[in-house]
């Protein structure tokens, strides 16, 4: 699977959910006494949503976006996976609100915001694979 051969949504999607995967492994919520990453935050159920945006990717013919239905059913599951990431963005937010009242300070950890920045670009990948301009043409 070369670049050349492949579309370019595709590539999109399987980066941003390389990205989307590789942010549970970060800080979702940082406090004075200590921070819960995004196994221990519940972030890591974002594969449930970036599942069948990657399968239909590796499936098919690569040099094309997707055929409309599934398309659609990429660009639903995206979304899906978008609001979750904006869900785990407000609950950080406001579990950092609650240390800093209690422990004095608190933050939303990076972990989250690449957990956020991952759910865009999937999305906008999902939604590129309606161009069904074939890669390299």
């Amino acid at each position: 699977m070369s670049g050349a051969e492949v579309h370019f949504s595709r590539w999109m999607i399987l980066a941003s959910s390389a990205v989307c995967a590789v942010s549970i492994l970060f800080s979702y919520l940082d406090t004075p006494t200590g921070s819960t990453n995004g196994i221990d935050g519940g972030g890591w159920r974002i594969v449930f949503f970036v599942a069948l945006p990657v399968l239909l990717s590796v499936l098919g013919d690569r040099a094309e976006g997707f055929r409309p239905p599934l398309a659609l059913l990429a660009i639903i599951s995206a979304s899906l996976g978008l609001l979750f990431a904006v869900w785990k963005v407000v609950d950080a937010g406001k579990a950092a609100d609650i240390a800093t009242s209690i422990a004095g300070s608190g933050s939303i950890g990076i972990g989250a915001w690449i957990l956020l920045g991952g759910a865009v670009v999937l999305v906008t990948g999902a939604a590129a694979t309606l161009s069904r301009r074939v890669a390299g043409g």
